[in-house]
């Protein structure tokens, strides 16, 4: 149960804080994912976030020296088909 919540408070989190100009740190989803009771390690986040993509949510993840693992979903919202 605990992983469809945090699943669940994950997706709320990219939908309220990010767009395709915001991105959210690996370190801040870990910091709100705790604040809300599902901590979770950098591994389980980024296996939440392919289940994310998977049911189509437009998530952008960037991974370099300067930005690492940082996230963005992109018109804030789930794509139309």
């Amino acid at each position: 149960m605990n992983a469809k919540c945090r699943l669940l408070c994950l997706r709320e989190m990219f939908i309220k804080y990010t767009d395709q100009n915001n991105y959210v740190s690996m370190e801040r989803i870990q910091n709100y994912l705790n604040s809300c009771g599902y901590p979770a390690h950098k591994v389980t986040i980024k296996d939440d976030i392919q289940a994310l993509i998977l049911s189509d949510m437009d998530i952008e993840y960037v991974h370099n020296n300067v930005n690492v693992g940082e996230v963005s979903t992109h018109n804030s919202c789930l794509k139309s088909q």
